[in-house]
């Protein structure tokens, strides 16, 4: 380990938090406060809070604490909620010139902080990027766990290098945030971003804990209500419905294949109907498929070349 203590900061993205967030101030400051004891990190270190445009009194909790008790942390407020994973990058592009290194962690803390000291210990022997990885997903429901499975199974599937059971509990180095912060891209997906930067990353595991207070932002309704806010031109959502019909089309298509092919060999159809209707409605649904996965690319580079700006920020507590 190197004996110079790194300036660390933990960025936390807050959206309606207001029911953990009190107690999250408080862990994180005294684990701060540990560290700095121990000489694992530099005595400036400290914690930045971003608000996501949060509807409850998240923002006036931290404006709060800012200025009263806590004094190991910042704050930033998004001017509207853009999602966990922009809120992420807002707060990783306003530390990544400000310390050598930081750890991403989800305000409700489920996330074992008891592995956060490994992880600040593996930078210092010379890894860049150190994952949080669950070892397992007891506290999931089966719903949940099924999903996941699908999930990066189909991310194998197209060629997409992630971590399976990393979410976002990470440790980025300087040299990895600054490379991680010159993206671009408006469609940021961390989790594939981060593995790809190529720097000396290393694993470690961890048991996820159940969320003691408030509701989680993840749940399925809610995924479904943010696909529908992306309607219009700030998703390629409409085109995405092409693709959709196009897949249940080409699905049924077969099963009435099947059907067309039964009925000819029984002799129950005219001469010349089964090769007309067969082409038709497979082809017709390959069209549409194409069309609709055209679609997609198409308004991804859409919203790429209008280069609107990832977020804005509304308010900065900063100067401690």
């Amino acid at each position: 380990m190197s004996s110079k203590s790194p300036k660390f900061c933990f960025v936390v993205p807050c959206y309606n938090e207001q029911e953990c967030l009190r107690e999250t101030l408080d862990v994180l400051q005294k684990k701060i406060g540990e560290f700095i004891e121990k000489n694992l990190i530099h005595e400036e270190s400290y914690a930045l809070y971003v608000d996501d445009g949060s509807k409850d009194s998240t923002w006036e909790i931290l404006s709060k604490e800012f200025h009263a008790n806590i004094k190991k942390m910042k704050a930033l407020k998004l001017s509207t909620n853009v999602g966990h994973q922009k809120a992420l990058f807002a707060g990783l592009k306003n530390v990544s010139d400000q310390v050598d290194c930081c750890i991403t962690i989800d305000a409700d803390l489920q996330d074992d902080l008891r592995v956060v000291s490994t992880m600040i210990e593996s930078y210092s022997d010379g890894y860049e990027v150190v994952l949080g990885v669950r070892r397992k997903r007891n506290s999931d429901t089966f719903f949940k766990k099924t999903t996941a499975k699908v999930f990066y199974l189909f991310m194998s599937l197209l060629g997409i290098k992630t971590v399976i059971n990393h979410a976002d509990f990470r440790l980025l180095g300087s040299k990895s945030l600054k490379a991680l912060t010159q993206h671009n891209e408006k469609n940021i997906f961390l989790r594939g971003m981060v593995v790809g930067l190529g720097f000396k990353t290393k694993n470690i595991f961890y048991d996820r804990k159940k969320r003691t207070a408030g509701v989680t932002k993840y749940s399925f309704s809610k995924m479904i209500s943010l696909a529908w806010e992306g309607v219009s031109s700030f998703s390629a959502f409409p085109m995405r419905i092409l693709a959709i019909i196009g897949f249940v089309t080409t699905f049924i298509s077969f099963a009435v294949i099947i059907w067309a092919f039964a009925a000819y060999f029984s002799g129950r159809v005219i001469p010349g109907w089964t090769s007309t209707v067969v082409p038709l409605y497979f082809l017709g649904g390959v069209q549409m498929f194409g069309l609709g996965l055209l679609g997609e690319y198409i308004g991804k580079i859409y919203v790429e070349v209008k280069a609107r700006p990832h977020y804005f920020l509304d308010e900065k507590l900063w100067d401690h």
